[in-house]
C-alpha cells in the first residue's frame, strides 16, 4: 500500500510539473528596430529554413501558425522554406517578384545545441528588410529548445506566436491589434 500511495505521488507530481512546463513555454527572443522605420508592413515574403532542425512537423506548424496570426493582421505572407543543399533560388525569385512584398522576413538557424548527435536547442537569426531601400529595419535572435514536455508540432506554433508577438511590442506591426 505505502508503495502504490508512494508511486500515485510520483506520477501525480510529475503531472502537475509537465502542465505547467507545457503551458508556460516560451521562446526567448531579443531584437532591435531601426528608429527611423515608419512604414507599415502589408506584405511579407518569408525565407525560412525553419524544420531542418527539428522537422518537418515543427516546421510545418510554424508556417501554417505564422501565417494565420498574420493573416489576423490583415498582413498578407508568403514562406518558402530553405533546405539543405537548396537549388531553388530562380523560382524563389520569380516568387518574390509575384508576390510583391514591402518587406522581406529572413529566418536562419544561427546556432544551437546538439548532444550526441541530437538538437536539443536552436538559434535563429531573423532580419526584416524593407524591399525598397534593402535596409534591415528589424533584427532579433531567437532560441527555442526541443524540450520533453510540449510536442514538437506545438514548439512551431509557440515561435510563431512569439516571433510576431515581439514584433508587435517592437511597434513593427503597428497595425496589428490582435493578441495570440
Amino acid at each position: 500500500m505505502k508503495k502504490l500511495l508512494k508511486l500515485t505521488c510520483v506520477l501525480a507530481s510529475t503531472l502537475l510539473i509537465m502542465s505547467c512546463a507545457t503551458s508556460n513555454y516560451q521562446s526567448k527572443i531579443s531584437s532591435n528596430k531601426d528608429p527611423e522605420y515608419d512604414d507599415v508592413p502589408r506584405r511579407i515574403f518569408v525565407v525560412t529554413d525553419i524544420g531542418t532542425d527539428f522537422g518537418v512537423d515543427y516546421g510545418d506548424s510554424f508556417q501554417e501558425s505564422f501565417s494565420a496570426k498574420m493573416n489576423d493582421c490583415d498582413i498578407k505572407t508568403e514562406i518558402s522554406r530553405v533546405v539543405i543543399n537548396d537549388r531553388a533560388r530562380e523560382s524563389r525569385l520569380a516568387a518574390i517578384k509575384k508576390f510583391e512584398p514591402n518587406v522581406m522576413l529572413s529566418i536562419m538557424r544561427s546556432g544551437g545545441v546538439n548532444y550526441h548527435l541530437a538538437i536539443i536547442s536552436v538559434t535563429y537569426d531573423i532580419k526584416l528588410i524593407d524591399v525598397k531601400t534593402n535596409k534591415t529595419i528589424w533584427r532579433a535572435e531567437a532560441s527555442i529548445e526541443k524540450g520533453d514536455f510540449t510536442k514538437i508540432k506545438q514548439r512551431g506554433e509557440i515561435l510563431a506566436r512569439d516571433l510576431i508577438n515581439k514584433m508587435k511590442a517592437d511597434r513593427v506591426l503597428k497595425s496589428c491589434t490582435s493578441s495570440n
